[in-house]
Formats: structure tokens, sequence, C-alpha cells
């Protein structure tokens, strides 16, 4: 019967390298701590796991792994060291290849990775923050800085691989963003974004809306001004019927009203009334 031999150093040296550790002096730490595990004839590869648990890891493996729980429990795919390092260099090659080499480092990717964002959606958050922050043109651009106050791609980087920005969260700032700029088009500043977001409003369809509801508060403000009524909160209610199908009341009772006080020229002053704002996208 074959007499078990302890793997040399240099064996155990050679799978740690698979694993992504080449720190000669850590491994020869952890070498030296895992006699017991080694006298239980435990395979060579398995020995980084067992250490990274034991009680008997030297503080330079312990320092090593500080990242490596908090990355565990927000990566449920990642359970062994040699995954954890695949993952970082996954983190460092899709940083590199946006010309952001400042970013790609371990400690940046234990972080990203520890907010619950995976390497592969790194990308697409990466991805669509150049493809349409970016490249935005500068219309756009005044409109998401409410969103993404810094936009130099760095820091746009950092902000975009946050806890909870996700690639359709980062879709909905920037359809936010284009309807400001289509009402900012029009002279305008819309009164409910997230409602003509959730609406599905485009940025086009807000600067055609925007320039009517314009011509609406001159025409209706005109006809409540005569009537000697308030305008507060008519531009709301101008984009609720623009683009959300709910009717103007207000310009309802107003236009009722000049057709009942000027008979002679109730079509022209009604149809005045409805044209400027007739009709949701």
């Amino acid at each position: 019967m074959a007499t078990y031999q302890k793997p040399s150093f240099e064996t155990f040296a050679a799978y740690a390298k698979l694993a992504g550790i080449e720190n000669t002096k850590m491994l020869r730490d952890i070498y030296n701590a895992a006699g017991a595990y080694f006298a239980d004839q435990v395979d060579p590869g398995d020995i980084l796991d067992l250490m990274a648990t034991s009680d008997t890891a030297p503080d330079s493996y312990k320092q090593y792994l500080a990242n490596f729980e908090a990355v565990k429990q927000a990566q449920p795919l990642i359970t062994t060291v040699k995954q954890w390092n695949e993952a970082r260099k996954e983190y460092r090659t899709v940083l590199k290849n946006f010309q952001l080499d400042d970013l790609a480092t371990n400690e940046n990717a234990d972080k990203f990775l520890s907010g619950g964002v995976s390497a592969v959606e790194a990308y697409d958050r990466v991805k669509y923050a150049y493809d349409s922050i970016l490249n935005a043109d500068d219309q756009l651009k005044a409109q998401l800085k409410q969103y993404f106050p810094n936009l130099e791609p760095k820091e746009l980087v950092k902000t975009v691989l946050g806890v909870g920005r996700t690639v359709e969260e980062l879709q909905k700032d920037v359809e936010r963003a284009g309807i400001q700029a289509g009402a900012v088009q029009a002279g305008l500043t819309a009164t409910n974004v997230d409602a003509l977001q959730r609406a599905g409003v485009s940025r086009e369809q807000a600067a055609a809306g925007f320039s009517n509801i314009k011509q609406g508060l001159q025409s209706v403000g005109a006809a409540a001004a005569r009537a000697g009524t308030s305008v507060e909160g008519l531009q709301q209610e101008l984009e609720s019927e623009q683009f959300l199908g709910m009717a103007s009341q207000r310009r309802k009772k107003l236009a009722a009203r000049e057709q009942a006080a000027l008979t002679g020229q109730s079509g022209t002053m009604t149809g005045s009334l409805s044209r400027h704002i007739s009709g949701s996208f």
C-alpha cells in the first residue's frame, strides 16, 4: 500500500495560481498552517477554501479574504476563492475595455460585486451609460444632470454601478430627462415628469405636446383672465389632457362660459380653446 506524501509547496502553489493567487509569501503561510488538512489527505485544490473558514488561517490570508464573505452573500453563484477571483478578473476586463483602467482594481470589483452587481450586469450598465448618456446631445445632457450630477466618464460609471441602478432604472432616468428636454424646447418645464414617463411619452412627443400646451396656456389663460378666475395648476391640467387623456374641466367650463357670453363669436372662441390642446398621444 502506497504511503501518503504531503504535496510539495510547489504543487500547492500551482493549484493556488489556478485560483488566481500568486502571492508566494502568503501561500507559504497558508501551506505551513494547513498541516492538519494535509494530514487528512485533502486535495491541494481544496485547501484555499477550507482555510478560508479555518481558525488556523494565517493573518495574511484573513486580510486577503476581507471582502470575500460580503461578495459571497451578494453573489450566490460565487462560492469558492477561485470563482471570486475569476469574477474580479471579469470586472477588471470590463472596465479596461471602456478605458477605465483607474477603476479596474480588485477593491472596486469587490465593492461593486458586494453591491449585487455582477460583471455581466456591469458591462450592460456601463455600455448603456456610454451609448445613451455620455453620447447624448447637449440639450439632453443639461437635463440628465438632474439624475447624474457628474457626467465625467469615471464618475458616471461609479454612479451607474451603484446599488439599484439597473439598466431599466437608468433608462427611466434618460426618458425623464428626454421629457424635460422636450418641454424646454417649447419654453416650458414639465410639472409631472414621472407620470409622463410611465405613460411612455417620448422626447419627440413631449416637444410636440408641450408646444400645444404653450398655446393652450395662452388661450385658456386669456379666457380665465376675462372670467376673473385663477390659472393656478393650469399647466398640469393641460399636461394631463395632452398626454394622459384626462380632459381639462377648467378649459371646458371656460369655453362654455365664453360661448354663452359671446354668442356671436362663440364658435370661434370655443374652437380656439379646444384646438390648442386637442387630443392626447
